[in-house]
């Protein structure tokens, strides 16, 4: 039953995913928004579902394999992050490039504490 609920989250991530991706569809034409902006989300979404999962007692069973690892992991994209990384570094765009990659995991990282320090999320 997981592989079913992973299927039907990480195809409505995909989805979310690819509207995401008509901000900036040409990959390497300056700041990657539609992958920055995607992470960004996912990563708040990740956060959600686990604050409700531990705070209004959801069913872990089901609830992760569909939202944590089927709807974030589609929705979030990793390795077009660093196909735009590297495309920037080939372009000799090396400033906009670590930019990218440091406000990336800057927003990443304060989305997560926000979370934690105000909403307890217990992380780990």
């Amino acid at each position: 039953m997981n592989i079913v609920l992973i299927f039907l989250g990480g195809g409505l991530g995909a989805v979310f995913r690819y509207f995401f991706s008509l901000l900036n569809p040409a990959v390497g034409k300056g700041f990657p928004w539609g992958t920055f902006l995607a992470n960004g989300c996912a990563v708040l979404a990740l956060g959600g579902v686990l604050l409700l999962i531990q705070h209004v007692q959801l069913d872990k069973q089901k609830w992760y394999p569909l939202l944590v690892v089927g709807f974030c992991g589609g929705f979030s994209t990793f390795s077009t992050f660093g196909l735009e990384f590297f495309g920037l570094i080939n372009q000799g765009r090396v400033v906009l490039a670590c930019c990218y990659v440091g406000l990336s995991l800057l927003l990443s990282f304060f989305i997560f504490f926000i979370l934690a320090k105000n909403y307890s999320l217990n992380i780990g």
